[in-house]
């Protein structure tokens, strides 16, 4: 891949992961209000956060493709290639394990795919079950009951460990939203080239000196605090636009130059980040 498609899809996989992460917040909301609004709203979040991570998982270590009306063999097998070279560029690119997973928890989609596919898990709950028994969209730890067989329990989450039961299976929740954030944090990294950033700036800002480090925190604080901006931010970080931004701060006003960003919020929200970033930019103190 060039570096434009790479980026690409490594954006989506940033965006992928701020939306896991979103869903994980939403499932801790949720639990927290059962009491109000049942279970239903902490399993609508689960398999949220499930689909989320089944994107990333599916970019990262891609399935093997469905064949075109009238695709030639020659040509499936080569875009079938094409693809799985593209999972391995974008691993090595993040620094995760092979085509095999490596043990990696996003590698496994097979709760997603328990939750996407109920109906077929359904059937043979019905014809496997013995006891005729149902337990789904529970809360709380497993040993609660156990005069129910395994294969009985459809859905079921314990908040505390993090764990979803299906059926005779667990799965780790609290691991792979702690996945997706690792990989959300290299994502970012990726799309973030200090060289090329810089040198675009000194050529479109020749009378300010730039510090690459000061401009990524900035970068990184404003997305914190508001993700509206991601998608510009995003883009900044490896250069396509700039502008010029008037900043008033402590009384004086600064032409502070940031590529492509106008940071958001109040002037007490963005304060200390303008003032590390005018700091940078004007060649005061180091941060």
């Amino acid at each position: 891949m060039d570096r434009f498609v790479r980026d690409v899809y490594v954006s989506e996989i940033e965006t992928q992961c701020r939306l896991a992460r979103n869903a994980a917040g939403s499932i801790d909301d949720a639990v927290a209000a059962t009491h109000e609004t049942g279970t239903h709203e902490v399993f609508r979040a689960l398999h949220s956060l499930l689909t989320h991570a089944s994107n990333v998982s599916r970019l990262l270590w891609p399935s093997q493709p469905k064949k075109y009306p009238g695709e030639a063999k020659g040509d499936y097998r080569a875009r079938a290639e094409r693809i799985q070279i593209r999972g391995d560029e974008l691993r090595t690119l993040l620094h995760l394990p092979g085509r095999d997973g490596g043990g990696h928890v996003l590698f496994d989609r097979t709760l997603r795919d328990h939750l996407e596919h109920f109906d077929e898990r359904l059937e043979e709950w019905e014809r496997t079950s013995k006891g005729r028994n149902m337990i789904q969209d529970a809360l709380g730890p497993r040993s609660a009951i156990v005069a129910v067989d395994e294969t009985d329990v459809m859905r079921w989450y314990d908040p505390r460990a993090g764990t979803f039961y299906f059926r005779h299976e667990s799965f780790n929740i609290r691991g792979l939203c702690a996945a997706t954030e690792e990989i959300l944090v290299r994502a970012i990294r990726s799309l973030s080239d200090p060289r090329e950033v810089e040198s675009k700036l000194s050529e479109e800002f020749p009378d300010m000196v730039f510090s690459w480090s000061a401009l990524q925190m900035a970068v990184g604080m404003a997305l914190g605090q508001d993700p509206r901006v991601a998608g510009r931010l995003r883009r900044a970080k490896y250069g396509l636009s700039f502008e010029s931004v008037e900043v008033e701060f402590g009384g004086d006003v600064f032409q502070v130059a940031l590529p492509a960003v106008t940071v958001p919020g109040s002037r007490s929200q963005v304060g200390p980040i303008v003032e590390k970033i005018v700091a940078a930019v004007t060649g005061g103190e180091a941060w």
